[in-house]
């Protein structure tokens, strides 16, 4: 068989355990299941192991062996596209909600979906935040077309379930287990939730995150999408009117701050 050829027979057998043309080849010595075996438990374990890093909160939630039922469900149907792992595991938050219990799977699944947003707002790229100092240099003529756009870090989460409470209450304990009572409980009497936007970012190496009012997350919105800062206050005038000014460069202010803004 030729070398390849044979790779590609070992890379089938690790990860769809597809083993028939390895048996043909006649080139291992050692019985194919057992040496096979060995690479098939290696290559699970690492990706098991990323699935961890990636979702500690939603682990400890689960508890150890709940957790990994789904990690190896989640496995057999997802095979790493590139050689790096770190986006590994982009649809759990979607296998949450099809392979859980139906009356755990929307919190569940909103909770990994937070969990993998700050895990990424952690390791993204360093980006050149806007200052205050900054802004008060540019000429007033030119405020109208000022475009902005996020940091690498930034990202937006609309949280319709408590999730966000439970990951703060796991995050808060040292309970490894699937006996976390008080953050379940809260996840219990807050069954009638009011959407929430979120705001993620990095600031060094701290991941941040804070919630916005519905009003200051549609402005924040429209400076995201590329519009002008005219746009913005031109949005804000029929809701804020004599405020519009005012409300702007407040809430303009108050993202830069964050650091979460790039001039265009």
């Amino acid at each position: 068989m030729p070398l390849r050829q044979l790779q590609t027979a070992v890379q089938n057998a690790i990860i769809h355990n597809d083993v028939g043309p390895l048996h043909a080849s006649h080139v291992l010595v050692l019985d194919t299941a057992s040496a096979i075996g060995v690479y098939q438990q290696a290559y699970r374990t690492r990706l098991r192991d990323t699935l961890h890093s990636h979702y500690p909160m939603l682990a400890k939630h689960l508890g150890f062996a709940a957790f990994n039922q789904l990690a190896d469900v989640y496995i057999g149907r997802h095979t790493p596209e590139t050689t790096s792992l770190r986006d590994y595991g982009d649809r759990l938050a979607a296998a949450c909600l099809s392979d859980l219990p139906s009356d755990q799977a929307e919190t569940v699944a909103e909770l990994a979906s937070f969990e993998w947003k700050l895990a990424h707002a952690f390791d993204a790229l360093e980006g050149s935040p806007v200052t205050v100092s900054q802004l008060s240099t540019i000429e007033p003529s030119r405020w109208a077309d000022l475009r902005f756009t996020g940091v690498p870090s930034l990202l937006r989460h609309r949280a319709t379930t408590p999730a966000v409470t439970l990951w703060r209450q796991l995050h808060q304990t040292d309970t490894d287990s699937h006996a976390t009572t008080g953050a379940l409980s809260a996840v219990r009497q807050a069954s009638e939730h009011s959407p929430t936007d979120w705001v993620i970012s990095r600031i060094g190496r701290e991941v941040r995150f804070r919630s916005i009012p519905p009003d200051e997350s549609a402005a924040l919105d429209i400076l995201l999408s590329g519009l002008s800062f005219a746009h913005l206050c031109e949005h804000l005038a029929d809701t804020h009117h004599e405020a519009t000014a005012s409300t702007a460069a407040t809430w303009l202010k108050t993202w830069v701050e964050a650091g979460w803004l790039e001039t265009v």
